[in-house]
């Protein structure tokens, strides 16, 4: 807050473990100094600190980015158009996440390690790969009983598989929704209302539209 006020060019780290209070930080800090804009170039010109909350995640092409982006809309030559930067993370939360498990000790540099630095992961959380039965141990682990919870809305949100590639992604819900045990219904998706001026609605329109989205229906 005293870089702030004194108008000077600062950017901090905000370094801590999960719940320990980074996220009512940023709150706090915004309730301080957000004032109502009407343009976001505008907002950006005049806004004296930018928060980046989760910046461990973040490529580094994003930071690149926004530099250039802020010096340029406040044509001021300093990092970020001389705005004060205030970036938060947790290097040992970088996924996957773990509650009171030995990613911490990985984080403060406390775990053993073996060859070429290299850290072990616990039998716990490996599953020994087996091609196809690897993965639908997996698939089973994260959702057991998948066949009797498809309607249950606090199931499903609770449970995710996270990949590094998008690849895996179609794989994974391909296989997973094949598991549903009821009949595939495709629903068309349509974004105008009857009485739209521009006549959109008309037959010669809607036969003429590609969109579908495919959903599993009870």
């Amino acid at each position: 807050m005293g870089a702030i006020q004194q108008l000077e060019n600062a950017t901090f780290f905000v370094d801590g473990p999960g719940g320990t209070g980074k996220t009512d930080l940023y709150c706090a800090l915004l309730a301080s100094l957000r004032s109502k804009q009407s343009d976001l170039a505008k907002l950006i010109q005049r806004a004296k600190t930018i928060i980046w909350y989760e910046a461990t995640m973040m490529h580094h092409h994003a930071f690149e980015a926004l530099d250039r982006t802020f010096t340029d809309l406040t044509d001021i030559d300093l990092p970020f158009g001389g705005k004060i930067m205030i970036f938060g993370g947790d290097f040992r939360q970088v996924l996957p996440v773990i509650r009171k498990e030995f990613l911490l000790r990985v984080g403060d540099g406390n775990e053993d390690v073996i060859m070429d630095d290299m850290v072990k992961l616990l039998e716990c959380m490996v599953i020994p790969w087996e091609s196809e039965h690897s993965i639908n141990q997996l698939i089973a682990k994260i959702f057991p009983d998948l066949e009797d919870h498809i309607n249950d809305a606090t199931y499903m949100v609770e449970r995710a598989v996270v990949t590094p590639t998008n690849e895996d992604v179609d794989m994974l819900n391909e296989k997973i929704i094949n598991m549903f045990p009821d009949l595939l219904k495709t629903m068309y998706s349509f974004d105008s209302v009857e009485d739209d001026p521009r006549n959109f609605y008309q037959p010669e329109f809607l036969n003429s539209i590609s969109l579908v989205v495919c959903l599993r229906t009870s």
